[in-house]
């Protein structure tokens, strides 16, 4: 995938089963989650099972954000103004927060095929 691709994708966020809200306008979640089949069959996790995160309001807002409707470009321009930051800063803080929430399981991205259709 390049850049533009990346950028033209749509994070999902896991369905998100509880909320605690924390000081400062942050939030626990929890969602569910999947673990793959290995750790299913040598560790006997079971195939549905849930986690627990602590977001700032900063990330429970982007968390918002990702619904699934708005790219990852439409997300940045969206913080950015929402923040007034240049578009390089928005870029930056998106991107991490994104890529982080992929690698814990809690975004999944929808991303074009060649045919037009997301996977």
């Amino acid at each position: 995938m390049d850049r533009s691709q990346a950028l033209d994708a749509k994070p999902i966020a896991a369905p998100v089963l509880a909320r605690e809200p924390l000081d400062g306008g942050g939030q626990r979640i929890t969602v569910s989650y999947s673990p793959p089949r290995w750790q299913q069959w040598l560790l006997r996790v079971p195939d549905n099972c849930s986690k627990k995160f602590e977001l700032d309001s900063f990330g429970v807002e982007m968390l918002e954000l990702c619904d699934g409707k708005r790219s990852v470009r439409a997300i940045i321009k969206e913080f950015a103004k929402r923040h007034r930051l240049e578009a390089h800063e928005a870029r930056k803080a998106v991107i991490t927060f994104v890529r982080t929430l992929i690698a814990k399981g809690v975004l999944l991205m929808a991303i074009k095929a060649a045919g037009g259709k997301a996977k």
